[in-house]
Order: C-alpha cells, then sequence, then structure tokens
C-alpha cells in the first residue's frame, strides 16, 4: 500500500542508503516495500524528508480505498453527520 519503493527509485536512492540514513535495516525497508509489515509514523515521515516527498506520497490511498470493502464506505457514510 506504500509506493516507498516507486518513490526511493525517481529518488534515485538505494536501499542500502535509504535504510542507513533512516536508522533502519535493509531488511525492514525491504519488507516496507513488499507489503510484508509497515513502518511506523516516525519512520515513515523519516522516509518522505529523505525522499524529498510527502507522507502523503508515500501512501496509496487509492488503494486502500478500493480495498474497503462497499459495506464499511456505507458504514462511514452513515456514521457521518449532517452539519447544520
Amino acid at each position: 500500500m506504500l509506493r516507498i519503493r516507486e518513490l526511493r527509485q525517481k529518488a534515485r536512492i538505494s536501499q542500502t542508503d535509504l535504510a542507513k540514513v533512516v536508522g533502519i535495516s535493509r531488511q525492514s525497508l525491504w519488507n516496507y516495500e513488499n507489503d510484508f509489515a509497515e513502518p511506523n509514523i516516525s519512520t515513515l515521515a523519516k522516509i518522505a524528508i529523505v525522499l524529498e516527498f510527502s507522507v502523503d506520497d508515500l501512501i496509496d490511498f487509492k488503494k486502500i480505498h478500493d480495498e474497503l470493502s462497499e459495506d464499511i464506505l456505507e458504514m462511514i457514510q452513515q456514521t457521518k453527520k449532517p452539519i447544520l
């Protein structure tokens, strides 16, 4: 769900270099890039800063939205209160 690999490659930074600067193992970064794990918000922010993208750029909100079932989306709509 994250676009770390894509944006890391655009920034022309190796996994090893990004992991070193962010303070994580290359294996952790590999896991993030391959959807086997998700970074905590602090790590995500550090990755965004190093790659010079926003956290929003790193998160594929469209893919997350598309994975939500229609039932969940309907529940979300029902919980919204109208503004008077």
